[in-house]
């Protein structure tokens, strides 16, 4: 597949450190692993990204974190007005499909 940087403008592509940013929800906290901040048509998007242990189909996550990352999603859409966008994939080829959509 091609690296992140060959398909969109990455500013960008880092580790969190574990705890570092902290979502509150019903089920316990959360943290996200990865952020990507990437220009697409001269607009600059932040994206963070969850590892799912090599599968990010709802079916296969297990209950609690599936709920936590439906919060994580309603909570970077209100507090960044939809310009942070929250989602969990199972690699780069999916995440430069879901780039690929905005």
């Amino acid at each position: 597949g091609k690296a992140i940087d060959e398909s969109v403008e990455v500013s960008v592509f880092s580790k969190l450190p574990r705890g570092e940013y902290v979502i509150y929800t019903p089920v316990g906290k959360f943290s996200p692993d990865w952020l990507i901040v990437f220009d697409k048509n001269k607009v600059k998007y932040a994206y963070f990204v969850i590892e799912t242990k090599g599968s990010a189909r709802k079916l296969d996550l297990r209950g609690v974190e599936r709920i936590k990352i439906e919060c994580a999603k309603k909570h970077f859409k209100e507090v960044s007005d939809g310009k942070v966008i929250f989602d969990a994939v199972s690699g780069f080829d999916e995440l430069r499909d879901k780039i690929e959509l905005i």
